[in-house]
């Protein structure tokens, strides 16, 4: 299901999840007005993951797989294809300490950690701020003879038992294009 909503309405969503102790990456890198970015639109999903940007044109898949909620916004439409090559795929696992005996918030620092070994890492950070830390970790690896960029977000709420892992991906010859929307999603959410 795809919400429309008016440029007050977002800006009162970015307050109220400001507030609330919902994350965004960096609030200030959000539009003011959604029409700034004629290109995007936002959408709610409807497993409960959050609400997010998504360009007008990229398709949008759901999936619900035991205790975790997935959300993948693509270039590609992985219903014909299977894969994506540019992206962003949202996964929110619940339960994640009385699943695996480890608090979110120290999984989501180890993960990112175990990532960095996969290619050459070109960002790796932790931004702090609203109630939760972000793990942040950008690599760019080799798959199949081409070169990939992907950025990843890695966040635990040891409160509510929760884990993310956020990531937007694509082709390293085209990632300044694709990066234009990809920083738009990746700084403009709600969980």
């Amino acid at each position: 299901m795809r919400h429309f909503y008016s440029e007050r309405a977002i800006s009162v969503l970015m307050l109220l999840f400001a507030f609330n102790g919902f994350v965004y990456a960096e609030v200030n890198k959000c539009p003011a007005n959604v029409n700034e970015v004629p290109d995007l639109q936002w959408y709610e999903s409807s497993n409960g993951v959050g609400s997010f940007f998504r360009p007008r044109e990229w398709f949008v898949k759901e999936e619900v797989k035991g205790n975790t909620s997935a959300i993948f916004i693509t270039k590609e439409n992985i219903d014909i294809s299977g894969r994506f090559l540019t992206g962003m795929s949202i996964n929110k696992v619940f339960d994640f300490y009385r699943k695996n005996n480890k608090k979110p918030s120290e999984f989501a620092k180890l993960i990112l950690g175990k990532m960095s070994n996969s290619g050459v890492i070109l960002k790796n950070g932790v931004i702090s701020g609203n109630s939760l830390d972000m793990n942040v970790l950008r690599i760019r690896k080799d798959e199949g003879g081409e070169g990939v960029i992907i950025h990843y977000l890695s966040i635990g709420d040891d409160s509510k038992d929760l884990f993310y892992l956020i990531s937007f991906e694509s082709p390293a010859e085209v990632w300044e294009d694709n990066f234009k929307f990809g920083s738009f999603m990746l700084n403009c959410f709600a969980l």
